[in-house]
């Protein structure tokens, strides 16, 4: 198996186990316990919907500022281009965090 496909596999596996896990939470609101905890989880995240636009637009320019210093090249147009961008545009969203 290539390196590149098992890296994919690893990240599709973490993803959907993440989901699975959020699926698991909203079985939680059957139980008088929890359903109303999960009810305020759920609506504290609508709330912040109009926060968490502006924290990604600040950390979508901060990204692209890093990318400009870290990797500022020229980029051709071809697909390769394309693709080192789209992975150098990654690694400086992770440097941002």
């Amino acid at each position: 198996m290539k390196e590149g496909f098992k890296d994919f596999t690893t990240q599709i596996n973490a993803i959907s186990m993440y989901c699975v896990w959020i699926c698991m939470l909203s079985f939680f609101r059957l139980f008088r316990g929890t359903g109303y905890l999960i009810r305020l989880i759920i609506e504290v995240i609508n709330d912040m919907q109009c926060f968490l636009a502006v924290i990604g637009v600040t950390l979508l320019s901060f990204t692209g500022s890093f990318y400009i210093l870290a990797k500022g090249k020229q980029l051709d147009s071809t697909e390769d281009s394309i693709l080192e961008l789209s992975s150098s545009y990654l690694e400086a969203g992770a440097f941002t965090f």
